[in-house]
């Protein structure tokens, strides 16, 4: 579950599922979101070839499309550290693009993640149907939240400095 703290044990990846991303910090740096990631960059390069170029352009490292350098910039867009990609931003086509990218991302966020829908296996464990549903909810709201913060922050005319005053 993207909203499931991930740790390394001996035998590979430990899904902690009882501890969930508190903030959009540990979500955008969840391994599950950078996996997400992974997996709509090839679905959205296959459906609309113009994200090719678009992720070939601006995220391209020697050679190859770089997609987890993607959460890196979306945590630093929600953390307001525009100064960090000022050249970036300045940029009208990748901009408009880049916003265009995120929504999409955003909806396949929701529907992957089929938020907000009930497991049939719930339907009449009352305790198991609540966690489930409380669970997705904070889910939801992180995700919703998340996004609207870098979409608000990528149109506004602030830019942090990074100076500490």
């Amino acid at each position: 579950m993207l909203n499931s703290k991930v740790s390394f044990g001996n035998g590979g990846i430990i899904t902690i599922e009882k501890e969930l991303c508190q903030n959009a910090k540990e979500l955008i740096i969840s391994k599950s979101f950078f996996i997400l990631m992974e997996r709509f960059c090839n679905v959205i390069e296959k459906e609309e070839p113009r994200y090719r170029n678009f992720l070939d352009k601006y995220f391209n490292d020697e050679g190859y499309v770089d997609v987890w350098r993607i959460p890196l910039l979306i945590l630093d867009l929600y953390n307001g550290d525009m100064y960090l990609h000022q050249k970036l931003l300045e940029d009208g086509s990748f901009k408009s693009e880049f916003i265009n990218f995120i929504g999409k991302f955003y909806n396949y966020c929701v529907v992957k993640e089929e938020l907000l829908c009930i497991n049939e296996k719930h339907f009449n464990d009352y305790h198991e149907n609540m966690l489930f549903l409380k669970k997705n909810q904070h889910l939801a709201n992180l995700i919703h939240d998340t996004f609207c913060k870098v979409i608000e922050n990528i149109h506004s005319d602030k830019k942090k400095t990074g100076e500490v005053i």
